[in-house]
């Protein structure tokens, strides 16, 4: 995990991330509902009835593209992911080994969708320390705050 954080930053990938969200401009209200109309009528002919960005959590369907998970060159099944996972993927693919002479031959394709599923499990792992852990620390502040208070009364003391 620490080798391929250090690709992105080496690539300024994580900067360029970080500043094309700061810079973004507010999407026209009309736009973005069309968009998320496009996206759900896409959603259900993939058979899934709402998503979740696996990289980020984002469940705003006005932001989200579709992913060729094994490649484009390779397979057609597609995958959702917003705006910026999705290019956080493809920056991914670029990492990857070269195609092959035969890019359709299903030990390629097999291959591929490995590499896709791999990715797609570095970025729900990268979301999940970054939510999980702020939420532990969150939730053992409070805990603390909540003995400082003296709420502690009344509760089972764990055998010693």
């Amino acid at each position: 995990m620490e080798e391929f954080e250090r690709k992105l930053k080496r690539a300024g990938f994580r900067n360029r991330q970080e500043a094309r969200r700061a810079s973004a401009q507010p999407i026209e209200p009309q736009r973005k509902a069309r968009r998320a109309y496009v996206v759900r009528e896409k959603l259900k002919g993939l058979g899934l009835q709402g998503a979740v960005c696996l990289g980020c959590g984002s469940s705003d369907l006005s932001t989200f593209e579709f992913d060729h998970i094994a490649g484009r060159k390779h397979d057609g099944q597609l995958w959702p992911l917003c705006e910026v996972c999705h290019q956080e993927k493809t920056f991914m693919g670029y990492l990857e080994p070269p195609v092959t002479a035969d890019p359709a031959n299903p030990l390629e394709v097999w291959g591929r969708q490995i590499l896709a599923i791999a990715q797609y499990l570095r970025m729900m792992i990268r979301y999940l320390e970054n939510h999980v852990v702020s939420l532990l620390q969150c939730v053992g502040e409070w805990l603390i705050e909540m003995a400082r208070n003296g709420y502690d009364k009344g509760l089972v003391q764990a055998p010693t």
